[in-house]
């Protein structure tokens, strides 16, 4: 017996008779793990070799590559046991023969196709048929007939084996012969004989079978020279079964069903059992070295070891694969793998102090050599004090594998109620029922003073988190372990503090957060009691106040408006924060700058109501003063006042009156205008500067600096409409008069042009070239001057270079002109 977690090591013999060409092992260790077995060396290969014919198959049984590949395996594994050499047949002049076999596919003796065979070569036709009533396969030697000199008739009877010449032969050298296998079976055609099961007939099995036969297995004279009545007493086969002659089936053929080689079924038993697979044992062989073949068994010692991760027993099996492909399983032995109990640490002598938990992570640990994914692991913790026994599963902190222990640890949490020395007991337990058992000391002394002192006595609701700070303080600790201190608040819709701290085992004090609530109600100050213990076995308390702290809050719906907007410029709320609202409260409100807005000084927000709305009244005042801010503020009594600031943008116009509103160029008496400047208040200390500005620039004469006196809001001056000789037609003029800190007057015009353009037709400005009416002859002309000279004044292009380019009269050559003449032909179309 071998424990979980040690070595489990198997030395085996393991007889290889039916393997050939050794390519691997493995041992099945029948924990659903496998390893591989190194091979030092693989059996040689011999020169004997079948040649498969499949020309005979009519029914098409070896149409299929998978059968062909397993019957040559069989092949190449009997013949690798045979080191015989065989004389080739070949005819020649007089010498000639012919081979006599079964008909595979029909069961006929025939006159078998071939004609010659090579050395060391065994041919063998392969078919099927239906074989109801007589086995799974029926195979033997062929027979054949020669004329020819002595030395040829010997060579096809015996192939150079010259025991088999012998009167009562000694040996057997056949050409060959002929295998059909029943093509009604259910086979089983895999190379690896784990697929195989219950309801199919392994084709490999009965293919080896029968291939032994053929090589005289049963069949050839050499075989029935050794039959003694129902018994097989060839010396080799003796030798092979503990010196006992073997018993014989009753066609004399087969060993007896039952008949073993080593522990293990005998390929040439009559019988073959479904879903099982048979291979060439030492006794078969030893069989055909009874009948004259040179066949040597194989047995080879196979050592293989591995770590059990738990307790059983597990069937141990060897896998062999052969160089074509075909697997074996020997049962090896049983393994049996005792449980191993953990191996538990001792626990740490504890020393704390009533009403402090015993909390500890890892309060014991411990190992075990079994690993795996089913190990676990249950603990037992008692406490010696009555109560009941702590336990649960176990944490396995590292998994285990071969040669690694797997560790473990479990976690402890108790209160003691009585100060004094404890004894308990700890258990751990395996899956298996392994245990082991510690026992530990806590030693429990009388609880701790306590002191509680705040940082400040008063806090405002409004404070939030961290408004103030408790700490607390343990006198006379003795506890090796942390202490945990329950925390309570009298009001925790004022402050609050965390449910419960831990003091660590080093430490005698800990300071902890306390949290104002502002709980939205006028409720005035609060008195607040804070409670802390240690279990049930020590208390103590502090008193906190709270500041009640509600607030009017402001808001606008304008925060800039002009000065002129007057009553109603700008809409104040005002909100009460407090959600406790069954009474009215009085506002007073106060403007900072009642020159510029004013609102009502005080206000009611009526009961049931958080808030109302006010009217805030602009103040126009006259005066360049830019933009100005009012602070309107709100206070009541137990309320944090309010305040918002409104902005009162300046609002100075400039007014203007112009005597005359359409110039005339070139008139006497409407080519100019005179211009009434009105401010909305006196000028102050300095004057007021006034900017002229016209669009377009240049069509009006105007003064260069005006200012107005300080004292006066009345000023005068003229603005005259330049003479030129530009043709401009009649326009539209805009003058403007700036002044910092007023707003902009602006006065629109109309000038009318007295001057003509002569390259405008003045009979027919749409006729062009002044002949033929208006035509697109017309278009063309103003289209090439505009290629010409490009768009712009006509005054720089010399009269008699072109026609009545001018259409507009504007003095400008553009497209408009092209327009124009083309608008007026489409025109005069549709009539």
């Amino acid at each position: 017996m071998t424990a979980e977690g040690d070595v489990y090591t198997f030395n085996q013999s393991v007889d290889l008779s039916g393997i050939a060409g050794l390519s691997s092992a493995e041992a099945i260790w029948g924990d659903g793990t496998r390893s591989t077995i190194p091979i030092s060396q693989t059996p040689a290969s011999n020169n004997i070799r079948f040649r498969f014919d499949y020309s005979l198959d009519r029914t098409g049984f070896f149409n299929s590559a998978t059968a062909r590949s397993l019957l040559e395996s069989a092949g190449t594994v009997l013949s690798s046991k045979l080191s015989d050499t065989l004389a080739s047949i070949a005819p020649s002049g007089s010498n000639t023969w012919s081979a006599v076999t079964i008909d595979p596919s029909s069961g006929a003796q025939i006159v078998a196709p071939v004609q010659s065979v090579a050395q060391n070569e065994i041919y063998v036709y392969a078919g099927a048929r239906n074989l109801t009533g007589t086995g799974l396969a029926v195979g033997g030697p062929g027979g054949w007939s020669a004329s020819g000199n002595q030395a040829w008739l010997d060579t096809v009877a015996a192939r150079g084996q010259a025991g088999a010449l012998d009167v009562t032969p000694t040996d057997f050298g056949p050409w060959g012969g002929s295998i059909a296998f029943d093509s009604t079976a259910n086979w089983y055609f895999g190379s690896d004989a784990s697929g195989l099961t219950g309801n199919f007939d392994d084709f490999y099995s009965v293919a080896m079978h029968e291939l032994t036969h053929l090589l005289g297995f049963g069949t050839a004279d050499s075989w029935q020279r050794f039959v003694s009545g129902q018994f097989f007493v060839g010396p080799a086969s003796r030798a092979s079964n503990a010196s006992n002659n073997v018993p014989l089936s009753a066609d004399l053929a087969h060993w007896q069903s039952g008949v073993a080689s080593n522990g293990q079924e005998t390929l040439m038993d009559p019988e073959l059992t479904r879903g099982t697979r048979k291979s060439l044992t030492a006794l078969d062989l030893a069989a055909l070295t009874d009948l004259g073949w040179q066949a040597t068994s194989n047995v080879r010692t196979f050592s293989a070891s591995h770590i059990y991760p738990d307790d059983g027993n597990f069937p141990v099996q060897l896998l062999i694969r052969d160089g074509q492909s075909v697997q074996s399983i020997f049962n090896v032995a049983n393994a049996v793998i005792t449980n191993v109990s953990p191996t538990l640490s001792q626990p740490t002598p504890i020393t704390i102090s009533v009403g402090t938990r015993v909390s500890v992570s890892d309060f014991a640990t411990f190992s075990d050599p079994g690993f795996g994914a089913a190990e676990t692991f249950r603990y037992e913790i008692d406490w010696a004090d009555g109560t009941t026994i702590s336990s649960g599963a176990a944490t396995i902190d590292r998994a285990g594998g071969p040669n690694l222990l797997t560790l473990g640890s479990f976690d402890a949490d108790h209160l003691y109620a009585v100060a004094r020395t404890y004894n308990g007991t700890v258990r751990i337990r395996d899956d298996d029922g392994g245990l082991a058992t510690r026992s530990f000391v806590i030693n429990v002394t009388a609880p701790p003073t306590m002191q509680l002192t705040l940082n400040r006595s008063t806090i405002s609701e409004a404070a939030g988190a961290n408004a103030a700070s408790l700490t607390i303080t343990l006198g006379n600790r003795t506890s090796l372990l942390p202490t945990l201190i329950q925390l309570t608040s009298s009001d925790t819709t004022e402050l609050t503090v965390p449910n419960s701290i831990s003091i660590p085992a080093s430490q005698t004090s800990i300071t902890v957060p306390i949290t104002a609530i502002d709980d939205t109600l006028l409720d005035g100050n609060q008195t607040v009691q804070i409670s802390a213990s240690i279990a049930s076995l020590v208390s103590q308390t502090i008193n906190m106040v709270v500041t009640d702290e509600e607030s009017l809050t402001l808001s606008l719906n304008r925060s800039v408006v002009r000065e002129d907007a007057g009553a109603g410029a700008s809409v104040l709320r005002i909100v009460r924060s407090n959600t406790d609202v069954n009474l009215p409260l009085t506002v007073n409100l106060a403007s900072s700058d009642t020159s510029e807005a004013t609102g009502p000084t005080s206000v009611i927000i009526p009961a049931g109501q958080r808030a109302i709305n006010v009217g805030l009244t602009a103040i126009d005042d006259s005066i360049v003063d830019g933009v100005q801010t009012a602070i309107f503020t709100a206070t009541s009594s137990g309320y944090t006042s309010g305040n918002v600031g409104l902005q009162i943008a300046d609002y100075e116009p400039i007014t203007t009156v112009s005597s005359q509103q359409i110039l005339i160029e070139g008139s006497t008496n409407q080519s100019s205008t005179s211009i009434t400047v009105r401010l909305p208040s006196p000028a102050p200390t300095g004057g007021v500067t006034l900017q002229l500005q016209s669009v377009p620039i240049g069509q009006l004469i105007l003064p260069a600096n005006l200012t107005v006196p300080a004292g006066q809001s009345t000023f005068n001056f003229e603005a005259r409409l330049r003479d030129d000789a530009i043709v401009e037609g009649t326009q539209t003029l805009t003058l403007s008069i700036v002044a910092a800190g007023y707003v902009t007057s602006n006065i629109i015009l109309e000038t009318q042009d007295d001057d003509f353009s002569p390259y405008t037709n003045s009979d027919n400005r749409l006729d062009v070239n002044n002949r033929d009416g208006v035509t697109s002859l017309d278009v063309l002309a103003v289209v090439n001057a505009i290629n010409r000279f490009g768009v712009g004044p006509v005054s720089r292009i010399a009269p008699d270079l072109v026609d009545f380019i001018d259409v507009t009269g504007n003095g400008i050559l553009e497209p408009l002109d092209v327009l124009a003449i083309v608008n007026f032909i489409n025109s005069q179309r549709r009539r």
